[in-house]
């Protein structure tokens, strides 16, 4: 009797534990959680963006992530595979370069860019095989833009140039941004989540309704930023990512990357030489800047030199593929650097093959990741629709720092989610064997 009264008192004790440590470890995810959360609503508010005390909310969530991920065995192996520990070298490229290059510390902090991007970058190694705890991010994330989205187009209606201004970091902006006006770093993002975001609102419409409305109000306030801003390479890549997601069927990134060039050069073709198809985009985009840039297309081809936007955006291009060709193995370092109007371009430019290496794998780490043990069809259109997204602003344009955490982590949730929901049942199958039994 003695002995099985002990016994009992074993097992309590044992449960007892059990139960602290899940308690424990269920607050340390929602603490990481939330971390996470304040990280990108600090990379897409623009209200947040300014001041130093939010800056610093975003520093200690940073820490306090870290630290807790650390505090676990498991979650600090999860942390540094990857290749994470080559990644945080050249983030320490990235500081001497800088160092050498200026002498300041305050263009050191300047390069948030590519901490932002590092941080990213072990988010997704620690959450590749923890996506349950990242189920609500996609939907916070996107309901997250809408309110910014609405700002910015109505500031559009009355500044069209506003998003460009807000660029510059000129104080003459702190009062649009301090209202909720964004600029590039509002855009982009969403031109990049948007093939796996539209992939997550069909299947939430199967799913889960709730975040299929917070979905569709995204969608809306998205498009009507874009279409408003009229950026060409935003309604550029957007529009190959979604040909990508629907019609593109292969595997292979060459086959992914010939597939865009492709579209690219059909679509330029009919621009210069179909005067229907040019008639029909211009008074689509009436009004906006998009007409202008087709404009400057037209001026290159008749006088054989790019003119107005593209001839400078072409013209920056090759600075850094001149610099590319100059220094192809350590980069340009502090001797020399890119046009600053490619991120990818810039990056071999600037750090040569480890640094461009490095970056992009970074950059693309959540495709990369995913294509190695995707077998579902359909999943392999989502990831090369947001790989084509991710490799055209990369390519045509810079990235500002807000970029990185829904290039990286975002990204992840979203397309998490999508492969849980298309491994799921749908809701009507149930029902109908259900109502059957």
């Amino acid at each position: 009797m003695v002995l099985l009264e002990q016994k009992q008192n074993i097992l309590e004790s044992q449960q007892t534990v059990s139960e602290r440590f899940q308690q424990k470890k269920d607050s340390k995810t929602y603490i990481c959680l939330a971390c996470v959360v304040y990280l990108c609503a600090w990379s897409i508010l623009p209200q947040l963006q300014l001041g130093l005390v939010w800056r610093l909310v975003a520093l200690g969530c940073a820490a306090v992530w870290g630290g807790l991920v650390m505090s676990d065995p498991q979650g600090k192996a999860s942390l540094f595979r990857n290749g994470a520990g080559v990644a945080g070298l050249f983030v320490g490229l990235v500081v001497v370069v800088t160092y050498i290059e200026t002498s300041s510390l305050g263009r050191i902090v300047a390069r948030i860019l590519f901490f932002m991007l590092f941080i990213g970058f072990l988010m997704v190694n620690y959450y590749f095989d923890r996506l349950e705890e990242l189920s609500w991010l996609p939907a916070i994330v996107l309901l997250l833009f809408v309110l910014p989205n609405v700002i910015t187009v109505k500031e559009l209606v009355v500044n069209p140039h506003i998003m460009r201004l807000i660029v510059r970091d000129d104080e003459e902006t702190y009062e649009y941004i301090r209202k909720g006006v964004g600029g590039y770093g509002l855009l982009y993002p969403q031109v990049c989540l948007f093939p796996a975001a539209l992939a997550w609102i069909i299947q939430a419409s199967k799913k889960h309704k709730v975040k299929f409305i917070i979905g569709c109000l995204w969608l809306v306030s998205c498009l009507g930023l874009m279409l408003k801003a009229g950026y060409t390479i935003a309604i550029l890549s957007t529009f190959i990512s979604v040909y990508v997601l629907f019609f593109h069927k292969g595997r292979s990134v060459i086959g992914l990357v010939l597939s865009i060039v492709a579209v690219m050069v059909l679509s330029t073709l009919l621009l210069v030489y179909s005067e229907t198809f040019r008639s029909f985009l211009l008074e689509i985009f009436e009004g906006t800047k998009v007409t202008q840039k087709i404009n400057d297309i037209m001026l290159s081809v008749q006088n054989g030199d790019a003119d107005g936007s593209v001839g400078d955006r072409t013209t920056k291009y090759m600075v850094s593929l001149s610099t590319i060709l100059e220094y192809p193995i350590i980069g340009g370092l502090w001797m020399a650097g890119g046009g600053n109007h490619s991120a990818i371009m810039d990056s071999f430019a600037k750090y040569g093959l480890f640094g461009g290496w490095m970056f992009t794998k970074m950059f693309f780490s959540v495709n990369l990741m995913y294509k190695k043990k995707q077998k579902d069809r359909f999943m392999m259109q989502v990831l090369n629709a947001s790989m084509g997204a991710l490799l055209l602003v990369g390519m045509l344009n810079t990235t500002p720092y807000q970029c990185m955490l829904p290039f990286t982590v975002v990204l992840l949730a979203i397309i998490g989610e999508v492969e849980m929901w298309r491994r799921e049942p749908d809701e009507d199958i149930v029902d109908r064997q259900h109502h059957s039994l």
